[in-house]
């Protein structure tokens, strides 16, 4: 890793320093590695999933923020977004973009939709098939779809718009044929395919499942335990896409739909049903999960 004029020599480098990487970093530490530096832009750290809350007035900006130094691990170093990203062969040893918490529009998105269904009452508008092309005056969405076009006006607009790669991940070779600009890892092992020093987690990898908070909680754990794994001459540990997707479904009612890449329920709470919107699973993510967040997920204890 270049930063400024020195060369700097650590033995794990985790770049973004986000849900993925803060949690990688102090997974690391608490396992005993000898030194991991964070590379991270951004001097404050946003925990996302509570700005749907604030957007709506059921949360304070200060919920969401800290600032990026207060939150390295012990033994950490926080390095200024000044990389050379040119050659990914060299010692990186894990790779993170910096995670949003938030979901694409894919076929999880189906299959939970699919689920909320059965479960909850269907909302007053649905548009399927449906394209956002505009913002009209701030409160208003132009939509195109087979009805043709369409002005919708809103109270509150939530867009939610595709996930887009990096540039320095296609300029630093880490991409391959089809990934789209995406960080090319091996699915199942998250390890880079060409650089094998080289792991991925998080939003700028091409994982073929939903970029959630939940997803990169089963894939720090799968990764670090690879990077050990790795250096010993183990087998590696396989990640099997599982990710969870909390949709709230009316004001103070929630449903939690964990499952697999194979769309298979994967649940991870001591209860027979988390699809069902309830209001306990709202309070759970609106108060209980952002402490886990703070106090045991980026810490690596969790």
């Amino acid at each position: 890793m270049m930063v400024g004029m020195s060369t700097l020599d650590y033995d794990v480098v985790v770049v973004g320093a986000g849900n993925g990487g803060l949690s990688a970093a102090a997974l690391l530490k608490r396992r005993g590695c000898r030194d991991v530096a964070l590379v991270e832009p951004s001097p404050v750290h946003v925990y996302k999933p509570l700005q749907n809350y604030v957007g709506v007035g059921l949360g304070e900006i200060s919920e969401l923020e800290r600032f990026q130094a207060d939150l390295i691990p012990a033994g950490g170093a926080l390095a200024p977004d000044e990389r050379d990203a040119s050659r990914p062969g060299e010692r990186f040893g894990a790779l993170c973009r910096r995670d949003d918490g938030e979901r694409s529009r894919s076929a999880a998105c189906a299959w939970c939709e699919d689920q909320l269904g059965r479960h909850t009452p269907r909302p007053r508008s649905l548009r399927s098939e449906t394209t956002v092309t505009a913002v009209a005056g701030g409160n208003a969405l132009m939509l195109h779809g087979p009805a043709g076009p369409e002005r919708l006006p809103a109270d509150l607009i939530h867009l939610h718009p595709p996930y887009v790669a990096p540039d320095f991940v296609a300029a630093s070779g880490l991409d391959a044929d089809g990934t789209k600009g995406f960080i090319a890892v091996d699915p199942a092992t998250l390890r880079h395919r060409t650089f094998r020093r080289v792991w991925g987690v998080g939003d700028a990898c091409d994982l073929g499942d939903a970029r959630t908070g939940g997803a990169l909680r089963h894939q720090v754990k799968i990764v670090i335990d690879n990077i050990q794994r790795s250096r010993r001459g183990l087998p590696l540990s396989h990640y099997d896409g599982y990710t969870v997707a909390p949709i709230a479904t009316a004001r103070g009612e929630l449903s939690f739909g964990e499952y697999d890449r194979q769309f298979r329920v994967h649940r991870s709470l001591p209860v027979p049903d988390e699809i069902t919107a309830r209001r306990a699973w709202w309070w759970l993510d609106r108060y209980a999960l952002p402490q886990i967040y703070w106090h045991r997920i980026i810490k690596g204890r969790l």
